[in-house]
């Protein structure tokens, strides 16, 4: 993918103890306890709706709903906010004409017609990326791809609680179509386990109390104050 910065450029930029180091800031509650100059030690993947977090860009930005690219108000917000990062990644499906930073991604979804999971990690993202039940798990596999090796988790708290996220006004269209919140968790567990087994790397989870148990534990040792 032409847009996607080069692994060379990336491994030169790194100041991680030499491992190329990126860092996944997730949505959750705890997301407000993390300062912005640690997360702008190094380099950070964001996505939806963090823009409600004032004073944060990420390096890279990220939004593949549908649901909230359909929103002709979520969408705007995405624009304005996605062209300040120096990529931002969005879902092809949608017909529409994006700004020049913006990548479109061939998104397939975590469940066939049939109701089949697909257990899959795609090592290529700029072919087809598998979405996993949550945008986290598009943005490890982005990342990988990047040459990244070492990953970082904040506001990972992966609570059932729907209404739990950083900022009082966080809302995104839910589908309960398919999964009530519960059973939503419980196939994103499956997708990380499966990140975890195929990443070469490591992928530390520092989110204090977060309730996912599928990475490495890196919160008992934190020091915001200290670049990692």
């Amino acid at each position: 993918m032409s847009q996607i910065q080069k692994k060379e450029e990336i491994l030169s930029e790194s100041s991680s103890k030499d491992i190329p180091t990126a860092t996944i800031v997730c949505n959750g509650p705890s997301l407000i306890n993390v300062p912005l100059d640690w997360l702008a030690s190094h380099a950070t993947f964001g996505a939806n709706r963090v823009y409600l977090m004032p004073g944060f860009q990420p390096s890279y930005y990220t939004c593949i709903d549908l649901r909230m690219l359909r929103d002709t108000e979520m969408l705007a917000e995405v624009e304005i906010y996605g062209s300040q990062s120096s990529i931002t990644f969005v879902n092809q499906s949608l017909d529409h004409v994006w700004p020049a930073n913006f990548v479109p991604l061939r998104c397939m979804t975590p469940y066939d017609d049939y109701g089949n999971y697909m257990d899959e990690f795609s090592l290529y993202p700029h072919k087809v990326v598998v979405e996993g039940g949550t945008v986290t798990y598009v943005q490890m596999q982005l990342a990988y791809d990047m040459g990244y090796r070492r990953l970082y988790l904040v506001g990972l708290d992966h609570t059932s609680d729907e209404s739990a996220y950083f900022h009082p006004d966080y809302a995104e269209p839910f589908d309960p179509k398919n999964f009530s919140e519960a059973e939503y968790q419980k196939l994103t567990e499956l997708y990380y386990r499966k990140a975890n087994e195929i990443f070469e790397g490591q992928i530390i989870n520092l989110t204090p109390g977060s309730q996912l148990d599928v990475f490495e534990n890196g919160s008992d040792s934190l020091q915001w104050s200290e670049p990692r």
